[in-house]
């Protein structure tokens, strides 16, 4: 890699910085040390790039064509219909300080970008209110029940099927808590062979910084260019595009086709077989 970035896109990892130590994250099944920074030891990080040089002899055909993807997913709002029982903890939170319930269509879009973001939109203007104190409150209630109202969406079983059957390796990661993630994930997903879990932690930087997402891609044993991305969110497809991934919108989620479009994805799907012909077609 160049000294500025890779060398054919220019990108800086972020564990690059001088002020951040040796990267780690805790994974499934297995921990990962800092192997994400190999992806750009060598400057192949582009999809066009990495491709171009994956080009075997036998005809010119693309050996990572024989590779299936890696697919990163999103959990809130990709995944899960999780707004119902965000909302409920959002309100209980917000009660503990006389503020008003919010209705879940205004809490739809104040998710996606963690929970410390999540209460401040909630909570607008107020000045006396500590965010730290509704952040606990959240947790304690939205811990014991996270999974009441929350389901997969139809379909997602299917799109996860076939995903795991074409021989993807799949990992989910969120900007949601990473204890509410990995306990979300054992509730909900625990018939298919998921990789990696990554949520949101101190250890841990929220998309749209693609750190966790290139960690995932080495958990999967991908290098980015052979993975997807999957999000409702326009930090999804930021995510992905500053990690040297395909980004795939979907438009089932909590953001609305025309602002997950004026993202610019690789693709925008309506619906979760959509999402897994998409991807398989492309391997």
């Amino acid at each position: 890699m160049s000294p500025g970035g890779c060398a054919c896109c220019g990108y800086a990892a972020p564990w690059t910085r001088a002020d951040s130590g040796p990267f780690v994250v805790d994974v499934r099944p297995r921990e990962l040390k800092f192997a994400a920074r190999q992806w750009h030891s060598r400057g192949r990080l582009c999809h066009t790039n990495a491709r171009t040089e994956a080009r075997g002899s036998a005809g010119g055909a693309l050996t990572s064509a024989m590779v299936p993807f890696g697919v990163i997913l999103d959990l809130d709002g990709t995944l899960a219909d999780t707004l119902a029982d965000l909302t409920a903890g959002l309100n209980h939170a917000l009660s503990g300080v006389g503020l008003p319930p919010l209705p879940a269509s205004r809490v739809r879009g104040y998710v996606g970008d963690g929970l410390a973001n999540l209460i401040q939109r909630a909570v607008g203007p107020a000045t006396d209110v500590s965010i730290d104190a509704l952040i606990v409150r959240f947790r304690e209630h939205y811990r014991a029940h996270c999974l009441d109202a929350t389901r997969l969406y139809p379909g997602v079983d299917d799109m996860l099927t076939a995903l795991a059957g074409a021989g993807c390796p799949l990992a989910v990661l969120s900007n949601k808590p990473d204890d509410f993630t990995r306990t979300m994930c054992a509730g909900l997903l625990g018939q298919w062979p998921i990789a990696a879990v990554a949520g949101a932690s101190e250890r841990l930087s929220k998309k749209p910084d693609p750190a966790s997402a290139l960690a995932l891609c080495a958990a999967m044993d991908r290098r980015p260019a052979e993975t997807v991305m999957v999000g409702d969110s326009p930090s999804d497809v930021e995510t992905a595009r500053r990690g040297g991934m395909l980004a795939l919108g979907v438009t089932w989620g909590f953001r609305d086709r025309d602002s997950l479009a004026a993202a610019a994805p690789d693709g925008l799907v309506d619906d979760p077989a959509a999402a897994a012909r998409w991807i398989v077609q492309r391997m």
